[in-house]
């Protein structure tokens, strides 16, 4: 008589190796990270208003402490002007945003800041946000610019972070793929627990509605 397969036994999402939870972690880091810079450029952190622009000039990264570390890359410029939040609630006419190449609405950020520095850019518009404090006020000052195009690039990064996370989960949990291993229909029905197939479906349909909808945004 020949006796029947074995089976593995299922697995949860608290029977994977420490290998496998420090890859997890990796992957939901990631994704917290850009989702956080997706809010962020997109003004959800503070006062959205208007900047006009009276005056620039020519300023460095803080970790350009001195001369010879500086490149182009540390140039910044540093624009005074106006605030106006956009329901007219606040009015700041000392107001004053630093702006690096990351920050530059335009595909060339180099160019964009040094066009800012060098030209007469007086009365030039800008949509921008004002932080009430807190730690962001402190690490990008009082003013920053809201940037569409990041925000887009920052939300698709954060949707394949959760496209990862859930392909993570599946490899981990269903020991797939490896040799001998059985299928993906039979890893994930006989080996995958409930808690773990809900999860991959979780992150991936959160991930695939992501990338789809920030996609037909941009």
């Amino acid at each position: 008589m020949t006796s029947p397969p074995q089976t593995r036994p299922k697995k949860s999402l608290g029977q994977l190796h420490p290998l496998g939870y420090a890859l997890l972690l990796g992957f939901v880091v990631m994704t917290a990270v850009f989702g956080f810079q997706t809010f962020s450029n997109f003004g959800q952190f503070g006062k959205q208003g208007t900047f006009a622009v009276k005056d620039c000039e020519r300023s460095y990264s803080h970790n350009s402490t001195s001369h010879r570390r500086r490149s182009k890359s540390d140039v910044r410029a540093s624009c005074g002007g106006t605030f106006r939040s956009d329901d007219g609630s606040y009015v700041d006419k000392e107001a004053r945003v630093t702006i690096g190449s990351g920050d530059a609405p335009s595909d060339d950020g180099k160019a964009y800041v040094a066009r800012l520095i060098d030209a007469d850019v007086s009365g030039l518009r800008l949509h921008a946000q004002r932080y009430d404090g807190g730690f962001l006020a402190a690490f990008n000052g009082d003013y920053d610019l809201v940037n569409r195009e990041r925000a887009l690039k920052s939300a698709g990064m954060a949707s394949g972070g959760l496209i990862s996370l859930g392909l993570g989960i599946f490899c981990m949990a269903g020991d797939w793929p490896r040799v001998g291993a059985p299928t993906l229909k039979e890893t994930w029905r006989g080996v995958m627990g409930a808690p773990s197939r809900i999860a991959v479906l979780l992150f991936l349909g959160l991930g695939l509605l992501g990338l789809v909808g920030f996609s037909a945004a941009a």
